[in-house]
C-alpha cells in the first residue's frame, strides 16, 4: 500500500529542478503532484517559477508534466486543469520560442492532443496556438516584415488547422499524429525513453468537460489569476469564452 505523500516546498522544487523529458521522470513527478493535490495552488506557483528558471530546451519537459498531471487528474484532481490555465499562455510562448523543430512539434502536438480529448476549450487552444505562432515569428525573424513572419508561421508546426485535426479524430491513427513543418501531419516515432505526450492516461470517454466543478476553496479562478499576476508576473490574458 502506498504511503501518504506529504507536501514539502523543498521537495517540489527538487523534483522540478531534476525533471527531464524521460517518461520515468515525468510520470514520477506527476504522481507526486497528484498525491499533494490539496496543495495544488502552491504546486502550480512553484511549477511556474521553476519553469521560468529552466533552460529553454528543458521547458518542453515542464509542459509534458502538465499534460500528465491534467490527464491523470481529470477525476481525482480536476482543479489542476483550471489552476494551470492562467500560466499556460506564458509557458507555451516561452517554449515555442526555442529554435528547435522537435520542441516546437512537441508543443503543437500537445495542443492537438488537448483538442481531440477536449481538455480545454477550442477557443482557449486557438489562443495558445496564436501565441505560439507569434512567438516563432518573433524568435526567428524579429525585425522582418509581416509578410515574412507569416511565411515563417506557415512553415512552422503551428500552421495546423484544429478543424482538420478534429475531423481526423475518428481515425485510429490520429492519436499518433504530430505536426511537421508546413502544418502537415506525420506519424510520431518518439524515442523509447522520451515522454509521449499523447499517451492515453485513461479511457477517452472519461474526460470531463472544461466546466468540471471544483472544490469550493479553489472555485475562484479569477482571484487566482490576480494572485498569479501579482506574484509571478503572468501575462494578462482574458479567460476563454
Amino acid at each position: 500500500m502506498d504511503q501518504p505523500i506529504r507536501y514539502s516546498e523543498a521537495e517540489a522544487v527538487r523534483r522540478l529542478q531534476e525533471l527531464d523529458n524521460s517518461q520515468t521522470s515525468v510520470e514520477s513527478t506527476s504522481k507526486w503532484f497528484l498525491g499533494v493535490k490539496d496543495m495544488a495552488k502552491e504546486v502550480v506557483k512553484l511549477w511556474f517559477k521553476e519553469f521560468r528558471k529552466a533552460h529553454p530546451k528543458k521547458k518542453i519537459a515542464f509542459l509534458h508534466l502538465v499534460n500528465d498531471v491534467i490527464q491523470n487528474g481529470i477525476v481525482i484532481a480536476p482543479q489542476y486543469s483550471k489552476l494551470f490555465e492562467p500560466v499556460l499562455p506564458t509557458a507555451f510562448k516561452e517554449t515555442a520560442k526555442v529554435q528547435k523543430h522537435s520542441v516546437r512539434a512537441a508543443v503543437a502536438h500537445l495542443l492537438i492532443v488537448w483538442a481531440t480529448r477536449r481538455i480545454y476549450s477550442k477557443n482557449f487552444l486557438r489562443q495558445l496556438r496564436f501565441i505560439c505562432q507569434r512567438a516563432v515569428a518573433e524568435a526567428d525573424t524579429p525585425d522582418a516584415s509581416e509578410e515574412t513572419k507569416r511565411n515563417i508561421i506557415a512553415a512552422s508546426p503551428f500552421a495546423f488547422s484544429f478543424t482538420a485535426v478534429l475531423l481526423n479524430a475518428g481515425n485510429p491513427a490520429a492519436g499518433n499524429l504530430t505536426p511537421s513543418s508546413g502544418g502537415s501531419l506525420k506519424g510520431a516515432h518518439s524515442r523509447k525513453k522520451r515522454h509521449h505526450s499523447s499517451r492515453l492516461m485513461m479511457p477517452s470517454m472519461s474526460f470531463a468537460p472544461n466546466d468540471t466543478p471544483l472544490e469550493p476553496a479553489l472555485n475562484s479562478i479569477s482571484a487566482f489569476r490576480e494572485e498569479l499576476a501579482r506574484e509571478l508576473e503572468t501575462e494578462a490574458m482574458p479567460p476563454p469564452q
